[in-house]
Parts: structure tokens; C-alpha cells; sequence
């Protein structure tokens, strides 16, 4: 193992970001704007992954090397690559005098943390979910970060992290651009929602999004003709797009539900919607589409699971209910839809949470934080090392 390096220098560090694929999601948004966050504060920023539409958000001046995690025929885990993908990360490692890995799901901790012991570098993850089960292949860093709350308490509790090896790191944006009532017209008339309201749920089209709650939700309230001049706009791609055009067609809420891919410009959606909805049966923390309507002070409805209720908080900055209940949610949505004032104080006051908790220059600078704790604590590990060696 090479010996470890005795000193950082603190003003430049160089960064290894390593997650399983670049498909479109939560976990690559956050991988990206944390390089793009760390190029601009003059870090240096090596990205590897499997490539994906996400890759084209990184900056064009960070350097992207692709792995081969995912399998090419069905998205899948190719675990075939891990043998590859650890010694091109070796090699990386080596040639660019790589300071720290930041891994950033568990196939991407387990060859990072490889990786960081045979170089003899540090190795931060960052834990983006509540996990069950499959502790063998759970290798978190020196230090692990989450995005919440719960999920903090999960690996202390659940996997036996100590606790001062876990740290909370709010996910933090930029808030996105207002536009005119001119540009929501103009959205409502390209998407075929007319002059109705509409109410947004953005996000993959997969089991835990659970959208046949919220179609079940839309349907209650068609049949009781609380929809005549609202509509449903579903924002995503995923394996269940099939399964909720069928089951749209079922139960007859074409009229009330517009389904878009995930080409759609959510800054146009997220301005034309008066609130949003989230029908998640399990989450690890704040998502992002949470912060991004709350920029624009758009609230949510939401399911009381996971760190959600670290960022909608019931009566507050938008409204819980429990999850796979569409009785609840069709509650909650008509709640809304009846009462604009309501929409308003909960909006603002999201938008005051996100401004106060989830600043974007916070996130990266808390995350730099935690690079340079673990580098000093890497140094003083080593002069240790060396005066017991003399």
C-alpha cells in the first residue's frame, strides 16, 4: 500500500466522485452539482460512472470516465464490472494524485472503499436512502454523509455506525427561475391543460413513487366532479410508465391526467402548478423536486415516509398523509384545491425553509467541511505513524 501523504494542501483538493450511472434521478442531480459546486470553489474534480443523460449537466471542464456498473441491456447491476471498474479507478487514483473518493451508492462505496484502502486515501459516502438489509455490501467511508435526518439515525441504529462518523448535509439548490404569466399560459396551451389548474407530480415512474395511489387519488375525486377544472400532470419516465397509461385508461381519468417524459422542462411545470404532489411509499430524505417548487413557493402534498417530514411539515409548508391511502391523498388534494390561501401561506412558507435550510452554497461548502475534516484527521493519523516510526 503506497504510504500516505503527510499533507493536504487545503486551498486546491483533488476529488474523486464515483456513483453506479448517470440515468436520470435524484442521486446523479446531487453528484452533479456537487462538481460543479467543488470546479467553481477551485477544486479539481474527476467524475466516474456509468454513463448516462445526467452527464450533461456536469460542467464541460470536469473530466468524466465511464464505468461499467449498470448493465447495457437492461439497466441493471453488472457486477462483471466491478473487477474493471477497480482497477480503472486504481489507476485514476494514482495518475492524478486523487486526495479523497466520494462514493455515492452501495456497488460505487463497495469498489470505492476498495479502491481508497489500496491507495492509501480517504474515502467519504454519502448515503441517499433508508437501507434494508445487504450490510456486506454496505463498506461506508471514513465518514458518511446523509441528506437526512432519518437516515442518519438508520445507520447509527440500524448498520452500527458510530455516530461521529455520520453527518447530516441538507441537499441545497439554486432556486429556479420565475417566469411570467405570459410563459404559464403559453406552458398550459403546449401541454393541453387549457385554462385548468394544474397540480404536478414530478419523478421516476417506478414501485416506491407508488403513482397508482395518486391515480386511484385523482379518480375519487373525478367521480365526485372535484377535478372539472384541474388536472394531473405526471413529469417522468421509469418500468411503470406501461402499467399507469393501462391503468389511466381503466378507471377513466384521461380527461384529468397529462402524462409528460422526462424531456419535459420542469421549470415550466413546477411555475404552472399550484402545488405538487409526492405519493412515495419510501424515501431517504428531502428530494429535490421538494426544494425546487418550494423555490418558487409552490407547497406539497406528501406521504409522511422517510426524511420527507424533515422538509413538509403538516399545516406548515404543505400537508402529510399517509402512504398507499388514496383516500387521504384525495383529501389533501381537494384541501387545496378548495382553498388558494391556503396554497399561498403554505408555499411561502416552504420557500422560508428552503431559503433558511437548503441554500445551494451551504450544501457544497458543509460537504467541502467534511473533506477537509477528514484530511486533517488523515494527517494526524500519519505524524502519529511517523513519530512512532522513529
Amino acid at each position: 500500500m503506497p504510504k500516505k501523504r503527510n499533507s493536504v494542501d487545503r486551498t486546491k483538493m483533488n476529488i474523486l466522485l464515483v456513483t453506479d450511472e448517470m440515468i436520470p434521478g435524484g442521486i446523479a442531480r446531487h453528484v452533479t452539482d456537487l462538481a460543479n459546486g467543488l470546479l467553481e470553489r477551485g477544486h479539481s474534480v474527476i467524475v466516474a460512472a456509468t454513463d448516462g443523460p445526467m452527464r450533461s449537466r456536469l460542467d464541460p471542464r470536469i473530466r468524466f470516465i465511464p464505468l461499467h456498473l449498470l448493465a447495457s441491456d437492461n439497466q441493471g447491476k453488472n457486477y462483471a464490472g466491478i473487477i474493471v471498474s477497480v482497477w480503472t479507478l486504481r489507476r485514476l487514483v494514482r495518475q492524478n494524485r486523487i486526495d479523497l473518493v466520494h462514493t455515492h451508492k452501495r456497488l460505487s462505496d463497495l469498489i470505492g472503499r476498495v479502491v481508497a484502502r489500496w491507495m492509501g486515501v480517504r474515502h467519504v459516502s454519502t448515503c441517499h436512502s433508508l437501507l434494508d438489509g445487504l450490510r456486506f455490501l454496505s463498506r461506508f467511508g471514513d465518514q458518511t454523509i446523509t441528506s437526512s435526518d432519518a437516515a442518519r439515525d438508520a445507520l447509527v441504529h440500524r448498520f452500527g455506525k458510530e455516530p461521529s462518523e455520520v453527518q447530516t448535509i441538507h441537499l441545497g439548490i439554486k432556486p429556479l427561475p420565475r417566469q411570467t404569466a405570459a410563459d404559464i399560459v403559453n406552458t398550459k396551451r403546449r401541454i393541453g391543460a387549457g385554462q385548468r389548474r394544474i397540480i404536478a407530480s414530478v419523478g421516476r415512474f417506478d414501485q416506491l413513487k407508488d403513482r397508482l395511489t395518486l391515480l386511484r387519488a385523482i379518480h375519487i375525486l373525478q367521480r365526485e366532479h372535484r377535478m372539472d377544472d384541474c388536472v394531473l400532470v405526471l413529469v417522468g419516465d421509469g418500468p411503470e410508465r406501461p402499467m399507469l397509461q393501462n391503468t389511466i385508461r381503466d378507471l377513466g381519468i384521461g380527461l384529468s391526467v397529462i402524462m409528460l417524459d422526462s424531456s419535459e422542462n420542469v421549470v415550466d411545470i413546477f411555475n404552472a402548478a399550484e402545488f405538487c404532489v409526492i405519493s412515495s411509499i419510501r424515501e431517504g430524505g428531502t428530494l429535490y423536486v421538494n426544494l425546487e417548487a418550494a423555490s418558487l413557493n409552490k407547497p406539497h402534498v406528501a406521504t409522511n415516509v422517510g426524511g420527507i417530514p424533515e422538509f413538509v411539515i403538516d399545516g406548515e409548508t404543505g400537508l402529510l398523509v399517509a402512504p398507499k391511502s388514496p383516500e387521504k391523498l384525495a383529501e389533501a388534494i381537494s384541501r387545496l384545491m378548495r382553498d388558494p390561501e391556503e396554497v399561498q401561506r403554505l408555499g411561502e412558507n416552504a420557500h422560508l425553509r428552503y431559503t433558511k435550510y437548503h441554500d445551494y452554497d451551504r450544501f457544497i461548502e458543509e460537504t467541502i467541511n467534511v473533506y477537509r475534516e477528514v484530511l486533517e484527521k488523515q494527517g494526524r493519523h500519519a505524524s502519529v505513524e511517523n513519530e512512532v516510526g522513529r
